[in-house]
């Protein structure tokens, strides 16, 4: 197991930024159609540009996705059982979490996600 706890870096307070997501919960009432309730919450964490990797190129050639990586105490949803993916508020951009991961071998905790911005068009130029 490793013995590096990043728990200190993460909440140091020349590091880290505060976080506002959206947690958003799916309910399925008596007429059957999912209601999705959403609320917003705040933490402490560190985000940073990232990138998921093989990023697919669209056929216009156009397709240039946004990424950011959040690592935080609180673990963002990804796909999770009665929830749709967390939001991300982040330099007026709302990204959508596409991949968590849960890291708490590195401090009590920790946990990271990949967020991809959900409107493409938010970061065209003016």
């Amino acid at each position: 197991m490793p013995t590096l706890d990043v728990t200190d870096v993460l909440l140091s307070p020349e590091f880290c930024d505060e976080i506002c997501y959206i947690r958003r919960k799916e309910v399925l009432p008596a007429n059957g159609r999912v209601v999705v309730s959403a609320y917003n919450l705040e933490t402490l964490g560190v985000i940073f540009i990232g990138t998921l990797g093989n990023d697919p190129q669209e056929a216009d050639q156009q397709h240039a996705s946004n990424w950011i990586n959040v690592h935080s105490i609180v673990r963002l949803l990804d796909v999770a059982k009665g929830y749709q993916p967390d939001l991300v508020k982040y330099n007026d951009q709302t990204y959508i979490v596409r991949k968590a991961y849960n890291w708490s071998r590195y401090g009590v905790g920790f946990f990271a996600a990949e967020c991809e911005l959900q409107d493409l068009t938010s970061g065209a130029p003016r």
